[in-house]
């Protein structure tokens, strides 16, 4: 089991909430946390949703914690650059400029791409997870804390590169298996959605849209890095591309795009008799 101790240094007499509760409002006694006078102690011993009710903590080895048995990678829910639109951005929805895509490919080994707006790109990551689903359902992966070791490179416009980011505009994820491209409900909400964006962006999401968003860049994204036509384009989404529900729980919801690697390997040369 687990023990937490905390203790009020607040000087003069003031209260402190300390919240373990989903209601997150103004404290009060009666709500599932605690109310501390100045210097007050307190003793948690587990989980105590209240001065009642306490459940223990038990931890689990990691290969046998559910973490590890969803076969799921480590990852990032967070990684972005800063936008143009906006000084000060909400952290929950994603766009253009990634932030909170919530896309568990982001692990060991994944490379995520990002179109730099603003000088020094200003690069955040965060919101670590043991394991995530997609569509994140319920709001939450397991969530922990983590010390990764990321690589971060800078490719400058027109610069040479084999990698397809030439007309990038979006968060693209490559894996050593899959190209992943995110679709949004708006693709800039903060451009899209004017001045109170970043409270509309909660009221103005759907499935329907990021599906479609998602639909187009992959289609430019054949056509452009691939050479195809529109038509064969097309054809080979259909048969070929895989969509999944990113997340469904940040506001500006996310559709992604799967694309093998495989469906582009060089043909294997023909037997010499």
């Amino acid at each position: 089991a687990s023990e937490f101790r905390y203790r009020n240094p607040v000087v003069p007499p003031k209260t402190l909430f300390v919240s373990i509760s989903q209601s997150g409002e103004t404290a009060d006694t009666q709500q599932g946390g605690y109310v501390l006078s100045a210097r007050e102690r307190l003793d948690i011993q587990g989980w105590r949703k209240n001065l009642a009710e306490t459940a223990a903590f038990y931890f689990t080895p990691l290969p046998d914690s559910y973490a590890a048995r969803t076969g799921r990678p480590d990852n990032v829910g967070v990684i972005g650059v800063a936008p143009r639109e906006a000084e000060l951005v909400d952290s929950i929805p994603p766009s253009y400029f990634g932030g909170n895509l919530d896309n568990w490919r982001a692990g060991p080994g994944a490379s995520v791409y990002l179109p730099v707006a603003v000088p020094g790109a200003l690069l955040s990551v965060g919101d670590p997870h043991a394991s995530q689903g997609d569509s994140e359902l319920c709001g939450t992966a397991i969530e922990c804390s983590m010390t990764g070791t990321f690589q971060v490179i800078l490719h400058k416009k027109g610069a040479p590169t084999d990698k397809p980011i030439a007309d990038l505009d979006y968060p693209l994820l490559e894996t050593d298996k899959e190209w992943v491209i995110h679709g949004f409900s708006h693709a800039n909400y903060l451009a899209e959605l004017g001045d109170a964006a970043q409270s509309e962006i909660y009221k103005n999401a759907s499935l329907d849209p990021a599906m479609r968003d998602a639909f187009r860049k992959m289609r430019r994204f054949l056509m452009t890095h691939k050479k195809l036509t529109e038509d064969e384009a097309i054809s080979l989404i259909s048969v070929a591309v895989d969509f999944g529900i990113t997340q469904v729980v940040d506001g500006n919801l996310s559709v992604h795009a799967i694309l093998r690697k495989e469906l582009f390997a060089p043909e294997p040369e023909p037997p010499q008799f």
